[in-house]
């Protein structure tokens, strides 16, 4: 077996740095500006009254669709020059946005951090968060929102 070029401590390094100085300072002002006005919580109907201090504990709901469910979403997919994930997350935004009732959603999505070669061999989990500021004003289409 032969060493890694990479290993995580050295993606976890570079990463670091990367988020330091001047170029970082532009990418803070960058998301700041872009989510400037963006509603902190999507208000739902059926949500629970909130704590007056988060203890940010959750839960998971796992399901597993149908056979026909998931061919549904990936011929939409297909169709429309998306993977099955853009389909889900776009549906999960319109419902978000109807149920909420508001034109200006927020929605937080993990994303592979691997974008450069040499790190696909190296061993963890690299991931970053993305936050996605859509419109929704003038209730646009599906098709529009994948």
């Amino acid at each position: 077996m032969h060493p890694l070029p990479l290993r995580y401590v050295d993606v976890a390094w570079w990463q670091r740095q990367s988020n330091r100085g001047a170029r970082a300072d532009e990418k803070v002002a960058l998301w700041r500006d872009r989510l400037t006005g963006a509603p902190a919580v999507a208000e739902l109907p059926f949500d629970p009254a909130r704590p007056a201090v988060s203890r940010h504990r959750g839960s998971t709901l796992l399901f597993e669709p149908s056979a026909g469910t998931a061919a549904a979403v990936a011929q939409v997919g297909r169709s429309n020059g998306a993977t099955p994930f853009m389909v889900l997350l776009a549906g999960f935004t319109a419902l978000v946005a109807r149920y909420s009732r508001s034109r200006d959603i927020v929605i937080g999505t993990p994303t592979a951090n691997r974008t450069r070669e040499e790190l696909n061999d190296v061993v963890g989990f690299l991931a970053n968060m993305v936050v996605l500021h859509v419109d929704c004003t003038d209730d646009p289409a599906f098709s529009e929102l994948l």
